[in-house]
């Protein structure tokens, strides 16, 4: 007589598979918005370095000239262009075109504009203000820093 033997087939049924798939969805899921969140704090704590290094400059440059340097007189409005302007002008980049890129790199874009303090009529300070725009993330934040190094964050959903 002979006998059959029954093969063991050994594997993954497919609800073990779709458990898995799911298990490691809701993980990189997680994983995907805590390092979003880690970039955009990175770049918000960068931003405000550029500013305290902004504001070191502009000691110098009273220093050196006698008046802070500003990019308007007015508010301004933060572009690539002012920031490349401050790279170029204030903090030493070699070439507009190195200056230029680093503009365009940087996750925030920054201006700065003369602040009058009121206290003295004749007394003009500055104000450095950074925006990370639309493009970049959610929510828009708007960084602000006048000469006493008081910084101020806002963030608009």
């Amino acid at each position: 007589m002979i006998k059959s033997k029954k093969k063991n087939l050994s594997g993954f049924t497919l609800t073990e598979l779709l458990v898995v798939v799911a298990i490691l969805g809701i993980l990189s899921a997680v994983g995907i918005v805590s390092y979003n969140g880690y970039v955009s704090s990175a770049e918000r704590k960068s931003a405000e370095n550029l500013m305290q290094q902004i504001a070191l400059a502009q000691s110098e440059h009273l220093s050196d000239n006698g008046i802070y340097y500003s990019v308007t007189e007015a508010n301004c409005e933060p572009t690539t262009e002012t920031l490349s302007d401050i790279y170029l002008n204030l903090l030493g980049s070699t070439t507009a075109a190195r200056a230029t890129e680093k503009a365009e790199d940087s996750a925030f874009v920054i201006c700065i504009s003369q602040d009058s303090l009121g206290e003295e009529e004749n007394r003009t300070d500055y104000l450095i203000t950074a925006h990370n725009g639309t493009e970049t993330a959610l929510p828009t934040i708007t960084i602000t820093m006048n000469s006493e190094g008081e910084i101020d964050v806002t963030e608009i959903e």
